[in-house]
């Protein structure tokens, strides 16, 4: 279709702003018709032209096409064009405001924010309530920049606190500078609630202050929706300006029940935060004014079907998830279009727990959630596919949730989610069959069901799938390791004399213990290999399993005895000529068998972790003082 219509205009690109005996344009013709291919190539073409014509044009009925698509905005398809559309619309804006561009004087004294130039226009509030048309010296005051922006929107950005007195006049002599919009339909409050600089803040306390006296003049820009359909208090949360969202929760009585253009409520925009975020602006002062002022929005759903608790959920905002169960704690039992609970959707970030810390942390955040009894009873709840949460974690790879759920499970009497089918008839046993998940959560299962989980995966967490090509990857490990000891029983430390070819070191109790490390991890390989053979050669999963483990064991214990028989056979070549560089060597082998085990390395990992932390990093916040 696009080669056709491309064909067309290569030859008659002048026929885009024809116009039918109803003035209607191709494009016009194209929004009506719901057409979406023809629509989304002739706005290219319109947007790639000099000219633009389209964009101006109204039919009979004076609908443009802006008009149109809005009234066609919920059809299929058409929601996809809202982005082009938006930037048509911007570019209308721009040519508007470039033809009637603010006066060099006037735009420079916003920069500057010099309030003397207000003794030389000489406007009172007085002048701009007389009659029903605006006077010269108003119209002066309310020139725009190309971009859409004010004298008060220009100062904002400078945001230094000396321009207080600049934006105080201005706006006592034109109040109607509050409720102008730029290209992107934000008034100076919306600015101001993005902006977190002393010159917002002023802002905010004016309006406070004259927040009366704008209602009787009919000016509430606390009300309004720029081009995202978002009012000042929403973008007051999603900037994470604190100052302003209390201020504004204060001027207006109505904020917490304001809907954007997402359908979402001031909470629903918290509850997508993030936790440095949220940290600013503190949880229950805000929070509280939220719910306090609208106790319904906690039930509210946006467009995708979310509630603020479903939103948090899905965002990993753990804390404020607690917070908004304590407050609101029905809220627990509204689904999403999925039939999913805020446990299906919840997500777990490294600030809420680390998956590197001691069970504790997981113990802790799950008492926390589940001694609220509506947050405990959603454990048992079945989406429309009939997973659990816990079936659902699993799936989905959410191993921090998978592992609380499965402590709560295991704590209850009856431990129901093991038992719970979903409509693919798997239940939470099966699942952990296919799915790779960290081996802690089957190793809580088998403790409590020894012999069910062990047909799952074996001890060191290889799943059946897993087996033949874990088996052939140790085998040539262990085959390597074979090579090693057997080379080294043949050259040993010291060498053989040349009498009877014995050990030179024989009589040293260094060597005997050489010799004995070295010999155990060379039958150790051996055995590993001729298990590792049967494993390749079985069919029988339980029995796979048990020589897996067998191997993996073995071939750790090899690594070992190798270790040692190199540090004693370093020990007895050096030890009569340099003891401190022998000592060295053993405790630096030593120094690796204990690192490698398992509990060693989490231990580390807690104690390096900090400093590794994005957050916590010295050289981040030296730099962060540094700016």
């Amino acid at each position: 279709m696009e080669l056709i219509y491309g064909y067309i205009f290569r030859y008659a690109d002048g026929l885009r702003a024809k116009q039918d005996e109803d003035g209607n344009t191709p494009l016009h013709l194209a929004i009506k018709g719901c057409n979406f291919s023809a629509t989304e190539f002739l706005m290219q073409r319109c947007l790639q032209s000099d000219r633009r014509q389209e964009l101006n044009i109204n039919n009979s009925e004076d609908d443009s096409i802006f008009d149109l698509f809005a009234s066609k905005a919920d059809s299929p398809g058409m929601c996809a064009l809202m982005g082009i559309m938006i930037q048509a619309k911007r570019l209308v804006k721009e040519r508007a405001f470039v033809d009637m561009k603010m006066d060099d004087n006037l735009y420079n004294a916003a920069v500057q924010m010099d309030w003397g130039i207000f003794n030389s226009v000489g406007v009172t509030v007085s002048d701009v309530e007389c009659g029903s048309s605006i006077n010269s010296e108003v119209a002066y005051l309310l020139d725009r920049a190309p971009d859409g922006s004010n004298i008060i929107h220009i100062a904002l950005r400078r945001g230094e606190e000396i321009g207080a007195k600049f934006i105080k006049e201005a706006l006592d002599r034109c109040p109607s500078l509050l409720v102008q919009a730029d290209s992107n339909g934000d008034s100076p409050l919306h600015l101001a609630a993005k902006l977190v600089n002393p010159l917002s803040d002023y802002l905010m306390l004016y309006i406070q202050e004259k927040n009366e006296i704008l209602i009787q003049r009919g000016y509430c820009p606390w009300e309004a929706k720029n081009s995202a359909g978002n009012t000042p208090i929403h973008e007051a949360l999603r900037a994470s300006n604190g100052f302003a969202a209390r201020k504004l929760l204060e001027l207006d009585a109505q904020g917490a029940f304001h809907v954007n253009g997402l359908g979402e409520t001031p909470l629903h925009v918290y509850a997508r935060l993030g936790i440095d975020a949220i940290e600013k602006l503190g949880v229950s002062s805000i929070f509280e004014n939220l719910v306090n002022s609208n106790s319904s929005a906690a039930y509210a759903r946006d467009n995708e079907g979310r509630t603020p608790l479903l939103r948090a959920a899905k965002c990993g905002h753990v804390r404020f998830v607690i917070t908004i169960l304590r407050h609101c704690p029905q809220s627990a039992w509204i689904r999403d279009p999925s039939g999913r609970t805020f446990l299906h959707l919840m997500h777990y970030t490294s600030s809420d727990i680390d998956e590197c810390l001691s069970d504790d942390s997981f113990n802790q955040l799950g008492k926390e959630l589940f001694e609220i009894p509506e947050a405990d009873a959603q454990r048992l709840v079945q989406d429309f596919e009939g997973n659990t949460p816990l079936h659902h974690a699993i799936k989905t790879k959410n191993s921090a949730g998978a592992e609380i759920l499965t402590r709560r499970c295991l704590q209850t009497k009856s431990q129901q989610e093991l038992k719970l089918v979903n409509n693919q008839d798997e239940t939470v046993l099966t699942l952990l069959e296919s799915h790779a998940l960290p081996n802690e959560i089957v190793d809580l299962i088998r403790k409590k069901h020894p012999s069910v989980v062990y047909s799952i995966r074996s001890s060191y967490g290889v799943h059946e799938a897993e087996v033949k090509d874990s088996a052939g990857s140790l085998s040539v490990i262990a085959a390597l390791l074979a090579t090693i000891t057997f080379t080294a029983a043949l050259q040993v430390p010291g060498g053989f004399d040349d009498k009877g070819g014995f050990p030179v070191l024989l009589k040293e109790t260094a060597f005997h213990v050489f010799l004995v490390m070295n010999a155990f991890a060379m039958c150790a390989s051996i055995v590993v290999l001729f298990s590792l053979l049967w494993v390749m050669g079985s069919s029988k999963k339980i029995v796979s399993f048990v020589l897996l483990d067998i191997s993996l064991f073995l071939l750790q214990a090899s690594f070992y005895a190798t270790l040692v028989a190199f540090m004693t056979g370093i020990y007895v070549t050096t030890s009569s000529k340099s003891l401190w560089l022998a000592v060295f060597i053993c405790i630096l082998c030593s120094m690796v068998i204990l690192v490698t085990w398992k509990r060693s390395i989490l231990f580390l990992s807690r104690r390096a972790r900090p400093l590794f932390d994005t957050r916590r990093c010295p050289f981040r916040i030296y730099m962060s003082m540094a700016s």
